[in-house]
């Protein structure tokens, strides 16, 4: 869609319609990861106008992706930055559809009433633990995955 004001032909552009799309459109495929979780794009960026300048005002540089700091925040000012594909696909919720506790590799343990951890290494499980806490069981997980050099360490930068 071409607009008068110019917007659709800005570098941006697409970025901001996807980000709007997958959070309000249920008619979109993506909707189910974003929108149907809550994810909403705050009321300022409703205007693409301020978007862009955001996105300018905020180290975007070609190749790099809108990431949101807290995956299960809303897409803000405060809650975003950009970021390489490999950094941004840290943050994505590689979930199966049977996992009960929003974080990868954490599960509930039925006989042990506890959150589970769990990390597979070379094609073999490596059991981490059992936690009271789901988000400490979590924070395990991100631990070994570290160790491993399946994520990087931003904090070594």
């Amino acid at each position: 869609m071409n607009y008068k004001d110019g917007r659709s032909k800005h570098p941006f552009y697409q970025k901001w319609c996807n980000m709007t799309q997958r959070c309000a459109n249920p008619n979109v495929p993506q909707y189910k990861d974003w929108g149907a979780r809550g994810i909403k794009v705050c009321d300022a960026w409703l205007d693409p106008w301020i978007f862009f300048k955001w996105c300018e005002d905020n180290g975007y540089e070609k190749g790099l992706q809108i990431n949101r700091i807290d995956n299960d925040g809303d897409y803000t000012p405060d809650n975003c930055e950009f970021t390489t594909n490999r950094e941004n696909s840290i943050n994505r919720r590689l979930l199966n559809s049977t996992n009960t506790s929003g974080y990868k590799g954490v599960s509930w343990h039925k006989q042990a009433k506890k959150w589970r951890v769990v990390i597979k290494i070379n094609q073999k499980q490596k059991h981490l633990g059992l936690f009271t806490s789901k988000y400490r069981a979590a924070l395990r997980y991100d631990q070994e995955a570290i160790k491993e050099g399946y994520i990087p360490n931003m904090e070594a930068k």
